[in-house]
């Protein structure tokens, strides 16, 4: 159980940690650092429905099933807030041009 949380979560931490580094300017990095949680969260809100169904199975719930929908979860609520708080922070401003320009 533990060991799929780690790996979903490394795999999440991966693509928001790649993400920035393709784009130039702040405001580009903190938007693609965004929509990068939001597809993670959907992948997890995905998984979570499936997990759900075999939790809630009409002849023999899965007790695994329900542990790890209780684990990925919390997962999409520390996202949640990583991107809340992403979200309400200042934009960064663009760095000041060089000196001596022409």
């Amino acid at each position: 159980m533990r060991r799929v949380q780690i790996v979903l979560l490394s795999s999440v931490w991966f693509a928001v940690l790649i993400t920035p580094s393709l784009a130039n300017d702040p405001g580009s990095k903190r938007e693609q650092e965004m929509r990068a949680l939001q597809e993670a969260i959907s992948k997890l809100e995905n998984r979570y429905d499936k997990l759900l169904r075999r939790c809630s199975g009409p002849d023999r719930p899965d007790r695994r099933a329900c542990d790890n929908a209780r684990v990925t979860y919390a997962d999409i609520q520390e996202l949640r807030k990583q991107l809340s708080a992403l979200s309400k922070a200042p934009t960064p401003e663009e760095p000041p041009p060089a000196a001596g320009g022409r």
